[in-house]
């Protein structure tokens, strides 16, 4: 349900003449449902001169944590031909990356929503996510630290796990706690521009991540507020 493949092929394939065009009744199986795919035809029909024709079925992406759905497409009976084996097929629906990590790790299929907090640890699953930690574990978490703080400057360091290609994050600043801003936005009076760099080491997973705050402005911004947004 995730990046550039999400198609499925399903190929017919006859021995015998080609001489004539024929047709062959499918039918469909499995643990997904039709609102998983589409494409599907109850017959295709092998054109003359060949001995093969493929159905072609998009994958229809939705934003469910249900884990693998295989979808099976079989010969149906037919007096114009003998089925050979295999009379069937199989192919398997995967969730995007961050659905299988809910279904991998949150039992309670009712809490897997990406804005829900499986574990009551007051972040939402897709930051868990985001952050490598175990949504359903409220003693796995990430924080956000401030390790180094001076005049119209300071340092924001938080986990981030790799191989996240369906989730990108970014911190983002307010004065207020109820207007935010991104990076190198104004407030009207100041800007703070965020520049990231990774400070753990190669192999870490998650890796940290130190973003440096600098405040550009009239005089000392008397506070500045942080979080990171996941989306």
């Amino acid at each position: 349900e995730f990046g550039a493949d999400q198609a499925l092929a399903f190929t017919v394939t006859r021995t015998g003449s080609t001489a004539a065009a024929l047709t062959v009744p499918l039918t469909a199986s499995g643990n997904a449902s039709a609102a998983d795919y589409s494409g599907f035809v109850s017959n295709v029909i092998i054109p003359i001169g060949q001995a093969s024709v493929t159905l072609p079925l998009t994958v229809v992406a939705d934003t469910d944590a249900e884990g693998p759905e295989t979808v099976t497409i079989s010969l149906a009976a037919s007096a114009d031909f003998t089925a050979g084996s295999p009379a069937s097929a199989d192919a398997v629906i995967t969730d995007k990356p961050s659905q299988g990590f809910y279904f991998d790790n949150i039992a309670d299929a009712a809490k897997r929503n990406p804005t829900m907090d499986a574990d009551d640890d007051g972040k939402a699953n897709i930051i868990e996510y985001f952050m490598g930690t175990l949504p359903a574990d409220a003693g796995s978490n990430g924080v956000l630290t401030i390790p180094s703080l001076a005049v119209n400057t300071f340092k924001v360091r938080y986990p981030r796990a790799k191989n996240r290609p369906d989730v990108s994050g970014s911190l983002r600043w307010s004065s207020d706690l109820v207007n935010w801003h991104t990076s190198g936005q104004s407030n009207g009076t100041h800007t703070v521009t965020f520049a990231e760099a990774i400070v753990s080491a190669t192999e870490a997973n998650p890796e940290t991540v130190e973003a440096t705050a600098t405040i550009t402005g009239p005089g000392e911004a008397k506070q500045i507020f942080v979080r990171l947004s996941v989306e």
